[in-house]
């Protein structure tokens, strides 16, 4: 969901764990983590994968469980906007230049390598999601000043710079770094003569 972070229910289940009380709980976890990158684990799973085509632990795309992706997107700039704006007043509050970044991911890459197609399919069709939100900030944040958009620095290059849906490698840093760079050094330049 919109202004949730990811893998946040990885924080539910991890909580507590290690209070007296919760000991059952740590004990399933311990297990439930050494059977899954265990060896046997791993050759049940391939031979299900293999006879079935499916994977033991993936969850089926059900795009009936899921809101549109236009709402969603809506959302996500919604609560990005009201990120920006609270951001925005505490640097008016404490003197300090906000400069904010709608990130690349693999979605919005169009020259993508053998590895990323990889990456995003497995994605199970949240591409699309990932896109409405890319083109809805685009859209409804271009008035934003200190908004920029970057989703689209790898979009014709076919190098690869992806890890996984959102992560970039070193050689992509670099190249969102010096993006990012002809922002802040007016900034800082101007701070400075302050």
């Amino acid at each position: 969901m919109p202004g949730i972070p990811q893998n946040e229910s990885n924080r539910v289940r991890e909580f507590n764990l290690l209070r007296p009380q919760m000991i059952r709980r740590l004990y399933k976890e311990v297990l439930l983590a050494t059977f899954t990158n265990s060896s046997t684990y791993q050759v049940v799973s391939s031979l299900v994968q293999r006879i079935t085509g499916r994977d033991l632990l993936r969850v089926e795309w059900n795009p009936s469980v899921y809101p549109p992706p236009n709402q969603v997107a809506n959302e996500v700039v919604r609560v990005y906007s009201w990120n920006i704006t609270f951001v925005r007043n505490l640097g008016q509050i404490y003197g300090f230049k906000t400069l904010f970044y709608w990130q690349p991911v693999v979605f919005t890459k169009d020259q993508q390598t053998f590895y990323e197609q990889e990456v995003a399919n497995k994605a199970h069709g949240m591409g699309q999601y990932y896109e409405a939100a890319a083109t809805a900030a685009k859209t409804q944040l271009s008035d934003v000043d200190e908004f920029h958009d970057i989703s689209g620095v790898f979009s014709e290059d076919p190098q690869p710079y992806f890890i996984d849906t959102v992560h970039i490698t070193g050689a992509g840093n670099e190249i969102v770094a010096h993006r990012m760079l002809k922002d802040v050094v007016p900034v800082v330049q101007l701070w400075q003569t302050r």
